[in-house]
């Protein structure tokens, strides 16, 4: 009986159950035709070591589990052994961090300190010079200019800061995420 045949028996077998149950049990059916022959087996085989698609049906109908486990368990092909193999990754991950990832992680922190520092100092500069333009008497048009000036390098600034805040924190992410895959799977 090929695959078709099979599954059109089935799914006429099935006829009463609710339409969703009986699209997950073809499915089902489907991937242990798919395993089989991917294990060199072919329809006629897999359709008989699944028993008669009726009395398949009548076991899911009932929901009697034994009857469709053992019919399943038939056509599963046998898990393919896999040799250990030696994982590198977590020795690799120590050592880089370690070594090269730390060291430079805190050499960026530092840098965007430094740049919340001096823009924090801009910003307090600003407002000493705006808190002493009424005393400055000729000086006035030259110091407004000045902080304006002081205030848009602020801004600019400010604005470079929240970009390399939100991508240092990113890259950051994205480097631990790339930690645990080299952990968990090696190089």
């Amino acid at each position: 009986m090929t695959k078709k045949e099979y599954l059109d028996s089935l799914s006429a077998g099935l006829g009463t159950m609710p339409y969703n149950d009986v699209k997950e049990i073809l499915a089902e059916i489907e991937e242990h035709f798919a395993s089989g022959i991917i294990a060199g087996k072919s329809e006629a085989e897999i359709s008989e070591s699944l028993g008669d698609p009726k009395e398949l049906a009548m076991a899911y109908m009932d929901g009697n589990e034994v009857k469709i486990r053992s019919a399943l368990k038939k056509t599963a092909p046998a898990p393919e052994k896999v040799s250990p193999k030696y994982n590198n990754g977590p020795i690799f991950v120590v050592l880089f961090n370690l070594f090269l990832a730390i060291p430079l992680w805190l050499v960026l922190f530092t840098i965007l300190l430094a740049g919340i520092a001096i823009d924090v100092a801009v910003l307090a500069g600003l407002a000493a010079l705006v808190i002493g333009i009424p005393s400055a008497g000729a000086f006035i048009p030259g110091l407004i200019i000045l902080a304006l000036s002081i205030l848009f390098f602020a801004v600019f600034l400010t604005c470079l800061l929240i970009l390399l805040i939100k991508y240092f924190f990113k890259g950051t992410g994205m480097y631990i995420n790339w930690n645990r895959k080299v952990w968990n799977e090696g190089l």
